[in-house]
């Protein structure tokens, strides 16, 4: 049987009582057209290759994949779930702690 755990409170969620809740983060780098193009499109795709080969040279593979693209998955109960929900970015506890006299 799989073993589940809230990721954020750390409770057993047990398969037959508790709801379990997956969360997937996806964090990619977004692809932007650069200014100008010529009126080629292949001719914009071979320079931008071209462009992105030179970039990658002496760089190592882990290091490009850690640039462009990060994914994440996590099992949360219900009671995080809600609270994830709430303040996905945890803008509010972020600026809590900012104002804390501590």
């Amino acid at each position: 049987m799989i073993h589940y755990t809230c990721d954020v409170c750390g409770k057993d969620l047990v398969v037959e009582e508790d709801a379990r809740f997956e969360v997937r983060i996806e964090v990619k780098i977004a692809c932007e057209p650069k200014g100008e193009s010529s009126d080629d499109p292949e001719e914009d795709f071979d320079a931008q290759v071209s462009d992105i080969l030179e970039l990658m040279q002496g760089v190592d593979k882990a290091d490009l994949e850690r640039g462009v693209y990060k994914s994440f998955r996590y099992d949360l109960c219900a009671d995080c779930k809600e609270s994830y929900l709430e303040d996905p970015l945890f803008r509010r506890r972020v600026l809590r702690l900012q104002h804390s006299e501590n």
